[in-house]
């Protein structure tokens, strides 16, 4: 119950989508190249963070996204001024992590990826959240509720060399940034009235 967003992941970028590498990933890495991953074993089960049930490979890049589920993209493009304001109160519910800098101790969603401790980061969506497969191939997706920080910024996931565990490195605000900046309404207090409006 409540909005909901969901996290997705592209699997293997350079692979699933050389368009995508090419335009938007290595322009925004330096030497517009991917960074070293790592060469050892891994030595503990490594999955990508937000239950999305993916085992990290170490030779692989992974594209993490975030969005609004499809059906609330649908009911926000349809909704009416009055039912804007009740969506209003559920976004201004809703956890949200913007950081550049991804940190672990504040963030529990991403912590057993980034310590390289194993397991799935403690099921942080309870029994809530059932990773499924994509609509696309080389992609999951899961979905994210209240308890977790939904991410602002759309980020690459890798193991890189001397670290026990994953990296995420920023690249673009995520696509649930974009879909709240295309929507054309705008929520804001009318003093001269009785009540709030959505304009």
């Amino acid at each position: 119950s409540g909005l909901s967003a969901e996290v997705t992941a592209l699997i293997d970028v350079e692979k699933s989508d050389r368009q995508l590498l090419q335009r938007e990933i290595l322009p925004k890495l330096p030497g517009q190249k991917l960074p070293q991953t790592r060469k050892s074993a891994v030595k503990a089960t490594i999955h990508l963070p937000y239950d999305l049930n993916v085992l990290v490979d170490k030779r692989k890049f992974y594209l993490l996204d975030c969005q609004f589920s499809p059906e609330w993209e649908q009911i926000v493009r349809t909704m009416t001024t009055s039912c804007s304001v009740g969506f209003i109160s559920l976004l201004l519910g809703m956890k949200f992590d913007a950081s550049i800098e991804t940190n672990p101790k504040t963030n529990h969603a991403i912590s057993s990826f980034i310590s390289g401790q194993g397991g799935d980061d403690n099921n942080v969506n309870g029994n809530d959240a059932t990773a499924m497969e994509g609509t696309n191939r080389g992609q999951k997706s899961a979905r994210i509720y209240k308890n977790v920080a939904a991410p602002l910024r759309r980020r690459l996931a890798f193991l890189p060399p001397g670290q026990p565990g994953g990296k995420l490195v920023d690249m673009s605000p995520s696509e649930l940034v974009k879909q709240l900046a295309k929507w054309k309404w705008l929520p804001c207090a009318m003093p001269s009235t009785q009540s709030d409006a959505t304009l």
